[in-house]
């Protein structure tokens, strides 16, 4: 398992909104990694997550779970790109070019990422990171449908791996763990920290039914 989360956030153009930091996703990738032997993750967070450390780590694994940032360039789809640490000549944007052109052996990626899973519908359908991962090797990919909470997924997520990890199918998983996280916003059980201080969240899709499986459900 290859965990990348929350890294130094590229420098973008000064058309672009900056990248803000991440801190949900660090405790998301965390929560993730103690489900598994600690010999068999690979870790990435902060400055350790830059794009050659994220390319090398990624041949190899079984799955690659990504808790960062993506922007979707509607009108430029395969500029698309992940945001991952700058480092030498790298410049921290994982562009969806890029990720046709990589080989993988993994079963799984997950993108805890906004609008990962979205993009405008063209003539050879959805120009997005899904496609092209799929395209890499990989069979399945969860990925958010629209911008997501920080806070929400990082619940979500662990509860599907340990679904997934369980035995449940890749499916089976996502959905039971979207169940139990709307159960517990029902019972305002989910709560985040605001200037106002501790606020309920409330049962609305945006904050549980944002991601999908994509490919093989098994």
């Amino acid at each position: 398992l290859l965990l990348v989360s929350d890294p130094v956030p590229p420098t973008l153009s000064s058309l672009d909104r900056p990248l803000p930091r991440l801190p949900g996703a660090r405790a998301e990738s965390r929560a993730i990694g103690s489900l598994i032997p600690r010999p068999r993750v690979t870790a990435l967070e902060d400055v350790a997550a830059g794009e050659g450390a994220v390319r090398a780590a990624a041949a190899g694994k079984s799955v690659l779970h990504f808790a960062t940032h993506a922007v979707v360039r509607d009108d430029d789809p395969f500029s698309s790109f992940l945001a991952v640490g700058k480092t030498g000549a790298d410049d921290g944007l994982l562009t969806a070019r890029e990720i046709y052109g990589l080989r993988l052996d993994a079963d799984l990626v997950v993108l805890s990422a906004c609008r990962s899973g979205s993009g405008r519908v063209i003539g050879d359908g959805i120009a997005t990171f899904a496609r092209a991962f799929i395209y890499a090797g990989a069979p399945s990919i969860v990925a958010s449908l629209w911008d997501v909470a920080d806070e929400p997924t990082n619940q979500l997520l662990p509860q599907f791996y340990r679904a997934w990890l369980g035995g449940a199918s890749k499916a089976r998983a996502l959905r039971a763990a979207q169940l139990r996280l709307l159960s517990e916003l029902r019972a305002g059980k989910v709560r985040i920290e605001t200037p106002a201080g501790l606020v309920s969240l409330p049962e609305h899709p945006v904050f549980w039914a944002g991601f999908a499986l994509i490919g093989e459900p098994e």
